[in-house]
């Protein structure tokens, strides 16, 4: 397996969450000169090149106790970042808060999944817990 020089992630990660903040700028400067707001997609990638800057910059975030990658974090961060997005999307335009509206399965989905990764975190046994019995003295 070919594995990349280190230092490579974070200085990838540092420049997709300055593209990130630049695709902000963007859209603010874009509603102040224009005075029309600029489509939702726009800060939503800007967000999604962030958050996956901000894990490609800090990749120990999705890692568990035994130093490896955790799936159920993986899995638990694409949700967040679905979320977020489409969050970010549909109200990027709305003019007050009662004009946005997503759809309540939504909380629903975070919850189960949420709940799934309390539960998996104290059903693993941690580097700290070891169990197995002390060896007997002579």
């Amino acid at each position: 397996m070919i594995r990349p020089p280190p230092g490579v992630f974070p200085t990838l990660g540092f420049a997709l969450m300055v593209v990130g903040f630049l695709g902000f700028v963007i859209a603010g400067i874009w509603r102040a000169a224009a005075g029309t707001t600029c489509p939702g997609e726009i800060p939503a990638i800007a967000l999604f090149l962030m958050l996956f800057g901000f894990v490609s910059r800090n990749p120990g975030l999705l890692r568990d106790d035994t130093d490896a990658v955790s799936a159920m974090r993986v899995v638990l961060f694409g949700l967040f970042c679905v979320f977020a997005i489409l969050t970010v999307k549909a109200g990027w335009g709305a003019a007050d808060l009662s004009s946005l509206t997503l759809s309540p399965g939504w909380s629903l989905l975070l919850g189960a999944v949420a709940g799934s990764k309390a539960a998996q975190s104290f059903s693993e046994p941690s580097k700290a817990t070891d169990l197995t019995p002390p060896a007997p003295k002579p």
